[in-house]
């Protein structure tokens, strides 16, 4: 997550939105990077999300059987809520191996591409990893949550003794921003942020950041089980 140091913590907002949700919610465990999910809802397997009357306004939700993904109803709810505008990314040539379907982050050039037939592929700008915490490797998206809770992991703690801050689904300040797709094989994610500043640069902990509206459209395009390569 974003480098700035306050109250030594490396989460890049401000102290006093710490101290302000520090004991807002409980949380469950998500992993290093992506700390604490705050309650959510299972949406089940893709066969059965049609099935749903209604969105919920509010809350974390998460597609986490294999082959689910994220209504496109909801997602677009949620970006409305929050005026979340259209992606960023582009539809780009590409010259790669990988097969349509598959997500390619590209350290060294902060691009991560989703693949596409037809020798394309959606181009997107991230946040990388500092250069100490990059890492290479085959993974695949565990989970696609939408507006995850999220509490500071032992990880990023930098020794500081006091409570972990907390931030509920929804808040403006969540370093998740609008969703996060957690990988295999380790501690890591691919989420929005609270710092699009920091989109181009490699100064996570070796999540990988994207423009909320960036991250939303790749939300929709994945299913749980969708393939990750990452490049240095």
């Amino acid at each position: 997550l974003e480098p700035r140091m306050t109250m030594g913590w490396d989460l890049g907002v401000p102290g006093s939105a710490y101290r302000a949700a520090a004991a807002a919610v409980m949380a469950v465990s998500l992993g290093a990077c992506t700390g604490g999910a705050a309650d959510f809802a299972s949406l089940g397997s893709a066969s059965r999300l049609g099935d749903l009357g209604a969105f919920p306004a509010t809350g974390h939700m998460v597609a986490s059987s294999a082959g689910a993904t994220l209504p496109a109803a909801l997602l677009r709810q949620r970006m409305q809520a929050r005026s979340i505008g259209a992606s960023r990314g582009a539809l780009v040539p590409y010259k790669g191996a990988e097969e349509p379907g598959t997500i390619v982050i590209a350290q060294s050039r902060q691009t991560l591409y989703f693949v596409e037939p037809d020798g394309k592929a959606m181009r997107y700008a991230v946040a990388v990893g500092a250069a100490q915490n990059q890492w290479t490797g085959v993974s695949s998206v565990t989970a696609v949550h939408l507006q995850p809770g999220w509490t500071a992991p032992e990880s990023l703690r930098r020794g500081n003794t006091g409570p972990a801050p907390v931030y509920p689904s929804g808040s403006p300040d969540n370093p998740m921003g609008i969703g996060a797709l957690t990988l295999s094989g380790g501690d890591y994610a691919i989420h929005g942020t609270n710092r699009p500043d920091s989109i181009g640069r490699a100064v996570s902990g070796g999540c990988f950041r994207m423009f909320n509206e960036d991250i939303a459209d790749l939300m929709r395009r994945v299913r749980v089980g969708t393939r990750v390569v990452v490049q240095s």
